[in-house]
């Protein structure tokens, strides 16, 4: 269902995103073929994305690309662990996330 073992974003009381949002699923998928991947999402926390990278690169991939649904956090949350690849989204997703960055960056 998405968890990784061990590991609560939120809190270790119960919580709607650790305990709820897990429930509904995460949607983030990897189409591999040989040393390339397309991974759909980064996922909900940057352990997640790591595992997902860890598995990919035990696989043999290489080389990978990422597709972003939409700019929500539970979608994009492990983008920096995939900083070194290819991100493709649509114009209103990489505004936003844009816009983030400069907010962030900005203090």
């Amino acid at each position: 269902d998405g968890r990784v073992d061990g590991v609560r974003i939120r809190s270790d009381e119960p919580n709607w995103l650790d305990d709820g949002a897990y429930t509904l699923g995460i949607c983030t998928y990897a189409i591999v073929d040989g040393s390339q991947a397309l991974v759909y999402d980064t996922h909900i926390s940057l352990a997640h994305a790591r595992f997902i990278r860890r598995t990919l690169e035990e696989m043999g991939v290489t080389s990978i690309r990422v597709v972003l649904s939409h700019w929500h956090d539970d979608h994009i949350a492990g983008n920096e662990v995939f900083q070194d690849c290819e991100i493709i989204a649509n114009s209103l997703t990489a505004s936003a996330l844009e816009r983030g960055r400069a907010e962030i960056e900005g203090g």
